[in-house]
């Protein structure tokens, strides 16, 4: 079977979603084994990540090396597990080691988050303070939050502390000029004192 479907990834979804998880682990290893190119494996992982994402994660932190396919998978899978349950995708996260990723994999669980309710995500965010990436996933929780509302997402990043500040300002000055340039004046006079950094008059 595992031969017949490697090649057509309609196929192995269908067989991923009537398999258990050790079946597909059992599948995992058979292609693995067998060499079968880079696509079937992934496919395969894609539609567990779908269907279990904690198992797919699992498993690929025990049995893949660091980078290439299981740096696939953690993206995959902590995008589907944000989709469904953030809080037990960011519990997850924060429990992984710098060794096994921890930093990328708080910026993936952030990053997912901050498209689909930047608000919940931002309150989440400022109990996480130890991740290189942190600066980066303010600005786009600024970003997107600017585009739902822009009010509510400059309230909160004039009242984050220094370069967290610049960075969600920074964010919000270019949501203004890519989707409504009109306002990009009156958005920056009314901006508090604290927001009028060079860094955000230059965006």
């Amino acid at each position: 079977i595992m031969r017949h479907v490697a090649d057509n990834a309609g196929a192995i979804r269908r067989l991923v979603s009537e398999m258990t998880d050790e079946e597909i682990e059992h599948a995992l290893v058979f292609l693995r084994k067998n060499r079968s190119g880079w696509r079937p494996f992934r496919t395969f992982m894609s539609a567990w990540s779908i269907k279990h994402p904690r198992a797919a994660l699992t498993w690929a932190m025990s049995n893949l090396p660091k980078g290439g396919d299981r740096s696939f998978v953690m993206g995959a899978a902590l995008a589907k597990w944000v989709a469904s349950d953030p809080q037990a995708a960011l519990d997850w996260a924060l429990a992984l080691t710098d060794e096994q990723g921890r930093d990328n994999a708080l910026s993936i669980v952030f990053r997912t988050w901050a498209r689909l309710d930047p608000r919940l995500a931002a309150g989440k965010l400022a109990d996480v303070q130890n991740f290189d990436a942190r600066s980066k996933a303010i600005g786009e929780m600024a970003y997107y939050w600017a585009g739902r509302n822009r009010d509510a997402a400059t309230a909160w990043a004039a009242n984050l502390q220094d370069i967290d500040r610049v960075s969600a300002i920074a964010s919000i000055a270019e949501q203004v000029y890519d989707t409504d340039k009109g306002q990009g004046e009156p958005w920056l006079r009314g901006l508090p004192d604290n927001c009028l950094d060079n860094a955000v008059m230059a965006a």
